[in-house]
C-alpha cells in the first residue's frame, strides 16, 4: 500500500510539474512579443491556453527525470513554480522567475549529460583562455559583419575613429564630427585613452581596427574575473560556466556591438583592479584605477567607490581609501566642473553629455540636494518607469543572480547605478548600449563573491544546488534564456541581422564607392558611410550646402543626424539633383544607390578627372530621383 501510494504521490507531482514547467515555458517564450504596460494574462491567456497541452506532454518525460534527481525534494519545488508561473501572469517582471525556475529545472536534468565536460575542463587549466578566444571570435565576426553591412553609425563608431586618428596624426583635437565647426575632443567625453588606440591607425585598420581592439579589450576580463572566481570554487566546471555568463551576458555583447565607446574599454581594468582589491594588493590596484579614469570623465567616481569600498571593509586601509575616494570625487569635480568647459570655451557648443538629472535639480548641485531630501522619492524613481526595472533584472538574473547572498562588491556599482538609473536620459535605461556593461560586471563580482556563503546556508530546497555541475550549468542557463527571452529583444550575438543593415549587394557597391575615397581629402556622407570613412582630418555629416571635397552617400537606408534624428533618403533628391547639374562638383561613382560626388578641383591630384572621372548615374539612381 505504501508503495501504490508513493507511485500515485510521484505520478501526481510529476502531472502537476509538467503543467507547471510548460507553462513556464510558454510564458518565458511568449513574453518577448507582449507589451510591457499591461499583465501577461491580459495579453496571452488565450494563447497560454491554447498550447499548454502540447507543452504539458512535452515537458512530462524531463519532469520524470527531474522529479527522479531531486526524489523527495521535488515537492519542494512546485510552490516554487507555481509562484513563478503566477508572478509571469500578472507582471512582466515575472519572465524572470520563469526564467530562473526553466534555468534550475534544466541544470539537474542535465547534470549527468556534463560529466565528461566537467572531466574535459578538470584537465585543462586555460577555460580562461577558452572563453576569451570563444568571445573575441564570436564578437569579432559580429561586430564586422554588421560594420560591413553598414550597420555601424558615426555616432559612436566614427567619433572615436576620427578623434583617436587625430590624436595618432597628434593632430588638434578637434572634432568636426561632433559639430562642423569643430569640438575640442576632451571637452565633449574627457577620454584621454583614445592616445592608446595611436597603433590602430599607423597600422592603417580604422573603425574596423577599433572593432576588434573592443572586442580583445573586453574579452580580456576573463582573465582577472577567472582568478577572482578560482580563489572560491575549485571545481573547473563553474569557473568556466560562470567566466562565460559574463562574458556572453546580455550587457557585454551590448558593450561590444553598438559601435565603440571609450568607457568599453574601462571594463578591463576595472575589473583587473578589483582582483587585487579582493587580495588586498592596493599598491598594484592604483595602476589600474588611473586607466579606468582616463576612460571618461565619470569614471573618476567609479574610483573614489573603491576608496569606499575599502572604508567600509577594509579597517587597516580606511585611510588609504578615504584618499582614493575623496581624489575620485575631487577628479570628478575638476573635469566636469573645469577642465571640459575650459577645453570647450569659445567653441560652437557646450557639454552636451553633462549629467542631466531634472527630476530632481537643474543644477547637479541641485540635484544632488533633491536626492537627498527625499530618499524614498530617489528609490521610486530609480526603479520607474518599467524600462529601469527590466535592464536591472537583466542584468541581475543574467549574470549575477546569487550577488543578494553577499552584496558588499555591490558598493562598487552606486555610480553606474546613480549615473543610469537616476538620470533624465532615457537611453541609459536601456540595455541595447554600452551603459550596461558595469553593472553586469559589478552584479557578477558580487555573485561569485557569495559562493561559498550560499553553498554553507542550510535551505532544505536547495537541491543539488551544493553540486558544482548544477550550479554551472544554472549560470549557462540563466545566461542563453535572459538573452533569448528576458530583454524586449534577443542580445546582440543571437541576431545575425538586421532591418537596418543593407542588403549585401548593396553594401558590396557602398565598400566599392568607400574605397573611391581618397585619403586625406575632406568628407561629408550619411551616417553610416561616415563610420567608415572617418579616419581623417575633417569628416562631417552631410550639410544643406556641402563644401567638402568628397559627398558619400548610401541611399539604401536612412541616414541620421545628431539633434535632428533619422533622415529619409528621399530629402536628399533635390541635393542630388543640384550636384549633379552643379560645376562644382561631379558624379565620380554611381552604382546601385551609392553614390560618391567629387570636388572639380584638378590642382588636387588625388581629385583630379584622371585620377576620379565622371561616372554616369546608375539605373537605381535614375529611378530614385524620379
Amino acid at each position: 500500500m505504501d508503495a501504490r501510494s508513493d507511485n500515485l504521490r510521484a505520478a501526481l507531482e510529476v502531472v502537476v510539474g509538467s503543467a507547471l514547467v510548460a507553462l513556464c515555458a510558454l510564458l518565458t517564450i511568449y513574453a518577448r512579443s507582449l507589451s510591457w504596460d499591461s499583465t501577461r494574462l491580459a495579453q496571452s491567456g488565450d494563447t497560454i491556453l491554447g498550447y499548454a497541452t502540447w507543452f504539458w506532454l512535452a515537458a512530462a518525460p524531463a519532469v520524470w527525470w527531474v522529479r527522479t534527481r531531486l526524489a523527495e525534494r521535488f515537492s519542494g519545488v512546485l510552490p516554487w513554480l507555481a509562484a513563478a508561473v503566477l508572478l509571469a501572469l500578472v507582471a512582466p517582471e515575472g519572465r524572470f522567475a520563469t526564467i530562473v525556475a526553466l534555468g534550475y529545472l534544466g541544470a539537474v536534468a542535465l547534470e549527468p549529460a556534463c560529466e565528461r565536460l566537467e572531466r574535459g575542463l578538470g584537465a585543462t587549466e586555460r577555460s580562461s583562455w577558452w572563453v576569451f578566444s570563444l568571445f573575441v571570435l564570436v564578437a569579432s565576426a559580429s561586430v564586422l559583419h554588421r560594420h560591413r553591412r553598414f550597420g555601424s553609425g558615426a555616432w559612436d563608431l566614427g567619433c572615436f575613429s576620427h578623434s583617436s586618428w587625430l590624436a595618432s596624426q597628434l593632430e588638434p583635437l578637434q572634432s568636426t564630427l561632433l559639430h562642423d565647426r569643430g569640438v575640442h575632443v576632451l571637452g565633449d567625453h574627457f577620454y584621454p585613452v583614445i592616445f592608446l588606440l595611436s597603433p590602430v591607425h599607423w597600422l592603417g585598420l580604422g573603425a574596423a581596427g577599433l572593432l576588434v581592439v573592443q572586442a580583445l579589450a573586453v574579452g580580456a576580463v576573463a582573465f582577472p574575473f577567472h582568478r577572482f572566481v578560482a580563489r572560491r570554487t575549485e571545481s573547473p566546471t563553474l569557473r568556466f560556466a560562470l567566466v562565460f555568463a559574463l562574458l556572453f551576458s546580455f550587457g557585454f555583447q551590448s558593450a561590444v556591438y553598438f559601435d565603440f565607446h571609450a568607457q568599453t574599454l574601462a571594463l578591463w581594468p576595472l575589473m583587473e583592479a578589483i582582483d587585487r582589491l579582493d587580495q588586498r594588493r592596493y599598491k598594484a590596484m592604483l595602476p589600474w584605477l588611473l586607466l579606468v579614469w582616463f576612460c571618461k570623465e565619470s569614471m573618476p567616481l567609479y574610483v573614489a567607490a573603491f576608496g569606499g569600498y575599502m572604508v567600509l571593509f577594509d579597517a587597516e586601509a580606511r585611510r588609504l581609501g578615504l584618499a582614493i575616494g575623496v581624489a575620485g570625487v575631487a577628479g570628478l569635480l575638476v573635469t566636469v566642473g573645469w577642465l571640459q568647459p575650459a577645453l570647450l570655451a569659445g567653441g560652437p557648443q557646450g557639454m552636451i553629455h553633462a549629467a542631466n538629472y531634472e527630476a530632481f535639480g537643474k543644477s547637479l548641485p541641485e540635484a544632488v540636494l533633491g536626492m537627498g531630501k527625499n530618499p524614498l522619492r530617489t528609490l521610486m524613481l530609480s526603479l520607474s518607469p518599467i524600462e529601469k526595472r527590466m535592464a536591472l533584472l537583466t542584468s541581475w538574473v543574467g549574470a549575477g543572480v546569487l550577488a543578494v547572498w553577499r552584496p558588499r562588491y555591490l558598493v562598487l556599482a552606486v555610480p553606474t547605478l546613480v549615473e543610469r538609473f537616476l538620470s533624465s536620459k532615457q537611453q541609459m535605461w536601456e540595455m541595447g548600449y554600452h551603459y550596461a556593461a558595469p553593472l553586469t560586471l559589478f552584479l557578477a563580482v558580487a555573485a561569485v563573491d557569495a559562493l561559498p556563503r550560499f553553498l554553507e546556508h542550510p535551505m532544505r530546497w536547495r537541491a543539488r544546488l551544493d553540486r558544482p555541475v548544477v550550479l554551472a550549468l544554472s549560470a549557462l542557463s540563466l545566461c542563453i534564456l535572459v538573452n533569448a527571452y528576458g530583454y524586449r529583444h534577443h542580445s546582440n550575438f543571437m541576431v545575425w541581422s538586421h532591418d537596418y543593415f543593407l542588403s549585401a549587394p548593396e553594401a558590396a557597391s557602398a565598400r566599392a564607392m568607400v574605397q573611391r575615397v581618397p585619403e586625406g581629402v575632406s568628407v561629408e556622407a550619411t551616417n553610416h558611410v561616415l563610420a567608415h570613412l572617418s579616419d581623417r582630418k575633417e569628416a562631417r555629416f552631410i550639410k544643406a550646402q556641402p563644401d567638402s571635397d568628397v559627398i558619400a552617400m548610401s541611399l539604401g537606408q536612412d541616414d541620421w543626424k545628431p539633434n535632428r534624428g533619422n533622415v529619409r533618403p528621399s530629402s536628399y533628391k533635390r541635393l542630388i539633383r543640384r550636384l549633379i547639374d552643379s560645376d562644382t562638383y561631379r558624379l565620380a561613382f554611381s552604382e546601385r544607390l551609392a553614390v560618391l560626388f567629387v570636388r572639380q578641383d584638378e590642382a588636387q591630384p588625388s581629385l583630379s578627372a584622371k585620377k576620379l572621372p565622371a561616372a554616369p548615374p546608375s539605373q537605381e539612381l535614375l529611378e530614385f530621383l524620379k
